[in-house]
């Protein structure tokens, strides 16, 4: 492996730590409740995701700076980049939140006139379906008080 690569190895791991510390925050910020299989899901996804970039870079060759580059872009995520990165992830939460209750409040009296349809249509379907057994107990209705008046 030439220094070119190593260099680049070296930066591409540095990269890839500050993208695994955002990652988690990401994660963090997003999870509704703590699901086990889950967090382990998101582990390899990173771990897959960080092999990626390194076979990209030098063909996957895993050395011991790789690791310490590792480390040392986490560390460099949660010392400089953190703060940044959270209050730009809360402004894109609150952004895409604020969108979608817009959309919700555009698309309330839509749904509304749907459910008013669908409910009509419930209910004659239902009249209609009902329609001979009430026909028949009031026939069986008056055959019973027929035979009961004699």
């Amino acid at each position: 492996m030439t220094l070119t690569e190593q260099f680049w190895t070296m930066f591409a791991m540095i990269g890839g730590g500050a993208g695994v510390g955002a990652f988690t925050d990401t994660w963090r910020t997003w999870r509704v409740r703590p699901f086990v299989l889950v967090a382990i899901g998101a582990g390899i996804l990173q771990g897959m995701m960080i092999f990626w970039l390194l076979y990209q870079v030098n063909e996957g060759i895993i050395r011991i700076y790789v690791f310490l580059a590792l480390g040392c872009g986490f560390a460099f995520y949660q010392a400089l980049l953190r703060p940044f990165y959270l209050e730009c992830l809360s402004f894109v939460t609150r952004t895409f939140r604020g969108i979608i209750k817009v959309v919700g409040v555009l698309l309330r009296p839509f749904r509304r006139l749907i459910l008013f349809v669908y409910r009509l249509v419930k209910k004659g379907i239902t009249y209609i379906a009902w329609m001979p057994v009430n026909k028949g107990w009031r026939a069986l209705r008056a055959y019973v008080r027929k035979i009961l008046r004699k």
